[in-house]
């Protein structure tokens, strides 16, 4: 292109240099750092720079025209409302920071007015963005002199007039500009409820739920059907998912009117909180979604106060700033005394002080970057939604390494203990933590969630090990003391059975080979397996361990022991390594397995809570119509040795996505895998045995897709969501994958 077309703009007086450098940016032009001085810039009083009001309203208006350019489905296209509110707060800190209050005030109403976010979280954000400004220009800043100053506090009493307002009063009908932003928003129904607009809100999901409904047949989708085979679970989280099936059922029957908005708010506001309440210690960035959405529907200053206390260990300023917007509204406002349970909302105030996580990496849950970890593997289409991976080729020898036989790490007096996992709701482990006598941690022996995907996408922003085992806090309470040595297995998760075959229980095996038979007959065992008499039997039978030699970790998350010994990990969490599958394939494989097997497996999980699976029933006679008969095999119901030898024994194996997969790793070579999940939720898992294993691994995802207000309300993530399997598809998937060579 002409390099005339890249100049400036002669008609604008402000923002000609940002003005270039979005049009070079939207036409695809990279950029580069020059180390070196090409121009000078001098500051002075009567500087363009200085002269805040056009030039705040030149960068708004460049800025606005830009993101108008943008064709459709441009990444950026669908943030334009949230890249002009991180426009609006800088420009209104630069206001403040140059003693323009006036203009501050009303770029910061301006910004409030057209956030795409919710007022707690918006809140939250003019506040960050003035340390943030200061900071990066490297100002003094103190968290107290902002929230004093009367520029602020103006500001404050503003948003706190306009939430009083909204708090029990009638909701009012969207007008047609509200409507098209929460068209432009990618969660409609949360863009009308979290602007006061909650009868079009509630409409908006009620249609959408209904024509969900329709097109799953109903059953078993339907809220009452699916909250029935909950009931009588005795976990903590299943109540919670009941409510919130029940609550989706309400709204169901609601008859639209504006009688019954006010019970479904409350109703919804009671169910946010408790799911807040249930992620409060493992998951904070879901915790504090739950929170900011009931917020938005009833400003109550307890949720702010828990808001803040969840957002202090990462925005200290903004969580100052909560707080003390919670304090004017109760001033002239307290809360109801009969607005919500007080076990609900003043519940949140006795939850001990949250941990401090990542705020961007999700760890395991990220299928993206799961996904990208196997970017070396060749994909081929196989049938619709079933796909054949083939991973690089793999030495099984090289793969093994030089590590076997390693030693533990001995730390004298040293100290291990783990989050509780019987104080979370989901019963498993978050958290190891080791540290020798003097308390110094070893990070290198430090395991916590989240844990990132080699190939993650945030990488800079996952944490490391170091930091991981710095966040961690302190166990409360005195550790239980240990004379002699105590081998300390236990890790992540290894209450769910992948986990603790793949990971912990080679892990264990290995180090006590390493150790002195003398030493291992004295030895005590930390770890977190649980106490299910299969596992326990593996332990005396595969180890030759004493029951006596086992301490459950998630009775005594914390203890010191005269000599502390920690095995190096099992691979890398989530990827169990060469090392620990071919010690699983030697001690439980007969040496002569004979010739390949012909056995064609079907892996059901039977019934469960978590993750259930419907269909299965359905799909094997459909299949055994088709001639591709698949054998029934329950493997919670044989021993670990018994489990070896039926996978040792076939040729096919076909399962939905669960822990039985983590069998593949008796298979032999060659083996024909095919796994059935949802839309959702494919984590590669399995992929480090299918490589080292030399499995032939097709995967199938199945047509139906969880409703969009059950992931919001009644499932705590993508892991948990039911797998509907669709026979068709099955059977297509798995005649193509027979017919590979």
């Amino acid at each position: 292109m002409p390099l005339s077309r890249w100049g400036f703009d002669p008609g604008l007086r402000h923002a000609e240099d940002v003005d270039l450098l979005l049009r070079l940016a939207l036409a695809g032009v990279r950029g580069a750092w020059v180390e070196e001085v090409l121009c000078g810039y001098r500051v002075h009083p009567g500087g363009a720079s200085r002269r805040l009001r056009p030039q705040s309203e030149a960068l708004l208006w460049v800025l606005g025209q830009r993101l108008k350019e943008l064709p459709l489905g441009h990444p950026l296209a669908e943030r334009q409302a949230e890249l002009l509110l991180g426009a609006r707060s800088w420009s209104a800190w630069k206001a403040w920071s140059e003693g323009d209050d006036a203009l501050a005030q009303e770029l910061w109403r301006t910004a409030w007015g057209a956030s795409p976010q919710g007022p707690a979280r918006t809140w939250l954000h003019l506040a960050q963005a003035v340390e943030k400004g200061s900071q990066r220009e490297g100002q003094a800043f103190s968290s107290a002199t902002l929230l004093a100053h009367p520029a602020w506090q103006s500001l404050e009493s503003h948003v706190a007039g306009y939430l009083r307002g909204r708090d029990r009063q009638p909701f009012p009908e969207p007008s047609p500009t509200a409507l098209a932003t929460a068209a432009a928003n990618q969660q409609r129904g949360w863009s009308l409820l979290a602007f006061g607009y909650a009868r079009a809100g509630l409409a908006l999901w009620q249609r959408q739920l209904g024509a969900e409904l329709a097109v799953l047949d109903g059953a078993p989708w339907g809220p009452q059907l699916l909250a029935n085979a909950w009931r009588s679970q005795s976990d903590a989280v299943s109540p919670v998912r009941c409510q919130g099936l029940d609550w989706c059922a309400a709204l169901l029957a609601w008859d639209g009117g504006q009688d019954g908005v006010d019970a479904l708010v409350d109703a919804l506001v009671e169910l946010l909180a408790a799911w807040a309440g249930l992620c409060w210690g493992q998951s904070g960035d879901s915790a504090i979604a739950r929170l900011e959405q009931a917020f938005a529907l009833r400003p109550d200053p307890r949720l702010l106060r828990a808001l803040a206390r969840l957002h202090r260990p990462h925005a200290a300023t903004g969580a100052l700033a909560l707080e003390q917007l919670a304090d004017r509204l109760e001033e002239s406002h307290p809360p109801g005394p009969a607005a919500f349970p007080a076990s609900v909302l003043d519940g949140l105030s006795d939850r001990p002080e949250p941990l401090a996580v990542s705020r961007r990496c999700r760890g395991p849950n990220c299928l993206d970057c799961g996904l990208a970890s196997l970017g070396a593997w060749e994909r081929q289409p196989l049938a619709p939604g079933c796909e054949l991976w083939i991973p690089p080729f793999t030495d099984p020898l090289a793969a093994l390494g030089a590590d076997s036989g390693a030693s533990p790490t001995c730390l004298p007096g040293g100290r291990a203990w783990l989050r509780p996992p019987l104080a979370n709701p989901w019963g498993s482990s978050g958290a190891v933590v080791v540290a020798d006598r003097d308390g110094n941690r070893r990070a290198d022996l430090c395991r916590r969630y989240p844990q990132a995907w080699p190939a993650c996408a945030e990488a800079a922003w996952a944490p490391a090990a170091e930091l991981e085992a710095a966040a961690e806090p302190e166990p409360g309470g005195e550790p239980l003391e240990l004379a002699g040595s105590v081998l300390a297995v236990a890790d992540l998760s290894a209450e769910i059975h992948y986990h603790w075959l793949l990971e912990q229980l080679p892990r264990l095996g290995l180090a006590l080979e390493a150790l002195d038979p003398a030493e291992r007959a004295e030895l005590h065992i930390w770890h977190n397996g649980g106490n299910d008499p299969q596992r326990l039997g593996v332990l005396s039978t595969l180890l030759g361990l004493d029951p006596a030699q086992l301490i459950d970790a998630r009775v005594h998350p914390h203890i010191r022991a005269e000599r502390l010994l920690v095995p190096a990990y099992a691979g890398r969490f989530g990827w169990p390594s060469a090392q620990a599958q071919h010690w699983l394939r030697q001690r439980l494989l007969p040496g002569d397995q004979g010739p390949a097997g012909r056995r064609r497996l079907w892996l059901g999980r039977g019934a469960s809570a978590r993750r259930p699976v419907w269909g299965e029933a359905a799909l094997l006679e459909h299949l055994e119509q088709l001639g591709l008969a698949l054998e029934p095999i329950d493997l919670g119901a044989l021993s670990l040795q018994e489990q070896a030898a039926a996978l040792a024994e076939s040729e096919l194996v076909v399962a939905p996505h669960g822990g039985a997969l983590a069998s593949l790793v008796f298979a032999r070579p060659g083996t024909r895998v095919l796994e059935l999940h949802q839309p959702r939720y494919a984590p590669p898992y399995f992929h480090g045995i299918v490589q080292f294993q030399s499995l032939r691994y097709a995967r199938c995802v199945q047509s139906a897709e969880t409703p969009h207000l059950y992931r919001e309300l009644v499932f705590e993530g993508p892991l948990v969501e039911p797998i509907q399997l669709d026979p068709l598809r099955c059977a297509e998937a798995l005649s193509a994958l027979l017919s590979t060579p």
